[in-house]
């Protein structure tokens, strides 16, 4: 029979576990990536990398599918993307250049040009609109299959996070100076507004659309109802430079990653943290930011697409 002190000891170490390595590890590009994205149904991601431009590959084989650059006599350094929520399109972003892609087929649907550069983007359901974060302190709503602008959401700073509903009903916001907003579509106004304790460096949906992770850089990381504005729970204190994250389809795990190559899988409902990972490392000077996550169809794997270049396994 164990004793209290063999129990309290078994906690602490189970608390101090050192975090698991990937199991797979695949090269997708030989410099560094700017961006990277999972589709909605795991099948395919996008990498954005700094010297190989942009391409689309198979996440079973892990093989590459298409390249998707926007110019066919360069590659292009593509800084944002976004997938609709049915899989069927991607939207890329490049300075002031966006351009909208058939997944299946891997063609060009559309090529425009934004009036200043796109700093994050988001595309709706069937990819009728799309959602420009912009550095003229505005939001964009922009009709991807006709051309032409929406309508604009202002603020006070730099749009540094966005995030779009599957209907182009509802948006949310971020700025650099901490403001954070969800915005009705059909009238183009803020429904509810409040600020957090540094620039907004992250947001995101869950897939059912109920809930939304909030991080502001060097400040807190909380969860916020979508539809109320209510505050649900605070994950951190402090933020530990979360660069990504992602809802399980039920919305009651969160799978987040850092800049600083770590992952954790949390426990939406107690509370806990459940799982964490390392990546690994070239040195400890160049540590690899998390781009993109996704949980996979089995219940005990998942997926990470890192700045290093490198798509990786976790179980």
């Amino acid at each position: 029979m164990l004793r209290h002190g063999h129990w309290l000891l078994i906690i602490l170490l189970s608390a101090c576990a050192r975090p698991d390595p990937p199991t797979q590890t695949y090269q997708v590009a030989n410099h560094s990536l700017l961006t990277a994205a999972f589709s909605p149904d795991t099948q395919v991601y996008f990498v954005g990398a700094l010297t190989d431009g942009g391409s689309l590959w198979n996440t079973t084989r892990h093989a590459r599918l298409y390249d998707w650059n926007h110019s066919r006599d360069s590659l292009s350094a593509i800084q944002a993307v976004g997938f609709s929520a049915d899989s069927q399109y991607a939207a890329t972003a490049s300075g002031k250049s966006l351009a909208l892609w058939d997944v299946k087929n891997g063609r060009p649907v559309r090529f425009y040009l934004a009036p200043t550069r796109i700093t994050s983007l988001g595309i709706s359901e069937n990819a009728t609109y799309a959602l420009l974060g912009q550095e003229d302190n505005q939001a964009v709503l922009f009709n991807l299959q006709q051309g032409g602008i929406v309508g604009f959401l202002k603020h006070t700073d730099t749009v540094s996070s966005i995030a779009i509903d599957k209907q182009a009903k509802r948006a949310m916001t971020g700025t650099s100076n901490g403001e954070v907003k969800i915005w009705s579509l059909d009238t183009g106004d803020p429904i509810h507004s409040w600020s957090q304790s540094g620039p907004i460096s992250l947001i995101e949906f869950s897939e059912a659309e109920n809930r939304a992770l909030v991080a502001a850089d060097q400040g807190t990381v909380d969860i916020w109802r979508i539809d109320t504005a209510e505050h649900l729970q605070q994950l951190y204190k402090r933020n530990p430079g979360l660069t990504t994250a992602t809802f399980s389809a039920d919305e009651q795990q969160l799978l987040v990653g850092t800049a600083r190559a770590s992952i954790e899988l949390w426990d939406l409902k107690t509370g806990e943290r459940l799982r964490s990972w390392r990546l690994p490392e070239a040195d400890p000077w160049h540590k690899p930011a998390v781009l993109a996550l996704t949980f996979s169809e089995s219940s005990t794997q998942f997926l990470a697409i890192a700045s290093d270049g490198f798509s990786y396994v976790l179980e």
